[in-house]
């Protein structure tokens, strides 16, 4: 009876494992595109690391919004990134400007892909809090 259990719990770990297997990897490849920053606040001058998740798997433009309206302008500290072929993951680092005044910034990261009808352009944001000296 004990060699019946053993060979029973053998056969049946491995089809839990695929199970469990097949289940779960369709949900991340369908998660989306997100990204963080760390840390999330600090003094100005301050090296700050973004990253993020491009299912596009196409460059990805990230940007700190100096002056918050909501595009990048010409000094703005900015990057370019090509994801991971593998993962879709990418990552980047950014220093804010030492003249930033205290208060909440925008980081923009944008995804830009070909569709029919042109260049579509899908934008992602978290924020960054400048503190006081």
């Amino acid at each position: 009876m004990k060699l019946n259990k053993l060979v029973l719990s053998r056969a049946i770990i491995p089809f839990i494992i695929a199970s469990l297997l097949l289940v779960l990897i369709p949900c991340q490849a369908f998660a989306d595109n997100e990204i963080t920053v760390y840390p999330d606040s600090g003094k100005a001058g301050s090296k700050i690391s973004i990253k993020g998740r491009d299912l596009f798997l196409k460059n990805v433009f990230v940007y700190f919004d100096t002056n918050n309206n909501g595009k990048f302008d010409d000094g703005e500290p900015a990057a370019e990134r090509e994801p991971s072929w593998i993962t879709g993951d990418w990552r980047a680092t950014l220093k804010t400007p030492r003249k930033s005044q205290p208060g909440v910034y925008t980081i923009y990261a944008e995804y830009s892909y070909a569709e029919d009808d042109g260049i579509a352009t899908e934008t992602y944001t978290t924020n960054f809090t400048v503190r006081k000296p």
